[in-house]
């Protein structure tokens, strides 16, 4: 089966082969699944609308209401790419073949109860008639139109635990790492060089939220600039954040000076506590300004 999207509208092709009934209505049905798992403030929530049929052929999808929040609101809604990959699931002891048809990812600043509502699709089922062919000698093939609507789904949204203290954290939820590293080389004495901190990890790091960074640059290093980027991209269904610091120093030391740790503090859902994580001091190897001097020869 494969899937394409076009003006919104979902077309399954699927080959066609002969069924002994024709009832889509309750062969056909939609959920909305979401991780079975404890969920807290900022944290991301992954939700996927699938469409599941026990033998129908699924033609075209078109929605008619979008799904939501029957109260409340997100703090962020990201539409998630789908890998389109079918899964087989058994209800009532009638084996389904479900594909996602919508999938996205939202988050809560507010710890509360939600519910998702809504999110209607017309259906087009097809069932070739087994006793009836046209003047070509193709079988002829009946066409049933079904509405659905997805069930309505809580969302339980656990406030964060109080830590000893917050000073340093800032709404960053998820898994993440911090490392340093030299952009320019030869680094020389008295001159511009640029040092990037990265972190990275599965996750939304909201924009206040930044490293803490300005201790690092002390011993023989005078910070002079910053510029920041921030970049999002899913991978196996999750998203990642990478978030930069171009960080243009000037060293003050003509021998060696050092980049000390950068430290980034954020929730992590898994274990549910704060965690704070820092990167390895960098020494820096600063060169005199002879060595842009071409050689004498004497």
């Amino acid at each position: 089966m494969n899937r394409t999207v076009i003006n919104g509208i979902l077309t399954v092709a699927c080959s066609i082969g002969a069924f002994s009934s024709f009832n889509a209505a309750a062969n056909v049905m939609i959920k909305v699944e979401i991780p079975d798992k404890k969920f807290y403030q900022f944290e991301h929530v992954p939700v996927t609308v699938m469409l599941y049929s026990s033998g129908e052929i699924l033609n075209r999808i078109g929605e008619i209401s979008p799904i939501g929040l029957s109260s409340g609101e997100f703090s962020s809604v990201r539409v998630r790419p789908s890998d389109g990959i079918k899964v087989k699931k058994e209800f009532g002891g009638v084996v389904y073949e479900g594909t996602p048809i919508y999938s996205f990812i939202v988050s809560f600043d507010k710890a509360d109860s939600y519910t998702l509502s809504g999110g209607e699709y017309r259906i087009e089922c097809l069932e070739p008639d087994p006793d009836s062919y046209d003047f070509f000698g193709r079988q002829i093939v009946k066409t049933d139109f079904i509405n659905l609507e997805a069930p309505k789904t809580k969302i339980k949204v656990n406030p964060l635990p109080s830590p000893k203290s917050r000073d340093g954290f800032s709404g960053a939820v998820g898994d993440f790492k911090v490392s340093v590293d030299i952009q320019s080389a030869p680094v020389v004495f008295d001159e511009e060089a640029v040092v990037t901190i990265t972190v990275q990890g599965e996750g939304s790091i909201p924009k206040e939220c930044l490293p803490n960074y300005e201790n690092a640059f002390r011993d023989g290093v005078r910070l002079k600039s910053v510029s920041e980027t921030r970049n999002e991209y899913w991978k196996d269904g999750k998203l990642i954040t990478v978030l930069k610091l171009e960080c243009c120093i000037i060293p003050s030391a003509r021998n060696k000076a050092e980049i000390g740790t950068v430290q980034f503090d954020f929730f992590d859902p898994s274990s549910g506590k704060y965690l704070s994580v820092s990167s390895d001091p960098v020494v820096i190897d600063v060169k005199s300004s002879t060595v842009y001097r071409d050689a004498i020869d004497v």
